[in-house]
């Protein structure tokens, strides 16, 4: 999936610099998130075995609702004309999303010092986009939609140690966004922006030795579990830029 969309995108953005020449154009924009919320869940799978045989297991998910603090992301697309009315290119961004408290419908999860625990990520959303003007007596007006992966390169709780020992995946997973806007003959661009980044987190340890009440060693039997969290980060923000 990433290497097919990041192909697609280097063949528009090449295919529309060496067509079109200076007909393109870069924008530079820079969003400021008024509502931010999170989606998702968090799934927890454990199972414990006798001489590698399962002889007990558990499968609880709680579901994820939170309001997040406000966020704010940076773009750089390349954009240009099929028809007068239309464009086509791509972009790629930073969304910064702020430390966002963990929330299992109205309780907040605690950590070992009971206060909330949060969690930070880093998120690049890499994207095809097109831009429609419906209007052409209003050259300016237009509606624009983006299509991607939404590339997250580190994530983080606030309480580290809950999963100590535990090895750790992330998996990016499908950005999209869909605005209206105007563009200035000045070159100056503001839009109305709605956004959906989507990653998962995984939590794995393997083949833990469980000990009794009195830190007695239970021989054959282990411990296995993981824990995956899907998030779907979602943003209503205004986005202002420029064109060049």
């Amino acid at each position: 999936m990433k290497k097919i969309l990041t192909l697609a995108l280097a063949l528009i953005i090449g295919i529309g610099a060496n067509a079109f020449g200076a007909a393109g154009q870069i924008n530079a924009k820079f969003e400021l998130g008024a509502i931010n919320n999170l989606y998702g869940h968090a799934r927890l799978e454990a199972d414990l075995t006798d001489g590698g045989v399962i002889i007990d297991n558990t499968d609880v998910t709680e579901n994820l609702d939170t309001t997040a603090p406000m966020g704010f992301a940076f773009y750089g697309e390349y954009l240009y004309p099929i028809i007068k009315i239309l464009k086509v290119g791509g972009g790629m961004g930073y969304s910064y999303q702020g430390n966002i408290p963990v929330r299992f419908g109205n309780t907040d999860v605690k950590d070992a010092n009971n206060e909330s625990l949060t969690y930070s990520a880093n998120i690049f959303p890499v994207y095809l986009t097109v831009q429609f003007h419906p209007i052409p007596e209003v050259e300016g007006l237009f509606v624009k939609g983006n299509l991607g992966l939404a590339l997250i390169t580190s994530f983080a709780f606030s309480s580290p140690e809950i999963y100590n020992g535990y090895s750790k995946t992330l998996t990016s997973n499908m950005y999209y966004g869909i605005s209206t806007g105007y563009e200035f003959a000045s070159g100056f661009i503001c839009e109305l922006a709605f956004s959906a980044i989507n990653y998962r987190v995984k939590y794995t340890d393997s083949n833990s030795r469980v000990f009794d009440d009195e830190g007695n060693l239970l021989d054959g039997l282990e411990t296995s579990s993981r824990q995956t969290w899907h998030f779907s980060y979602r943003r209503i923000g205004l986005i202002a830029g420029f064109k060049f």
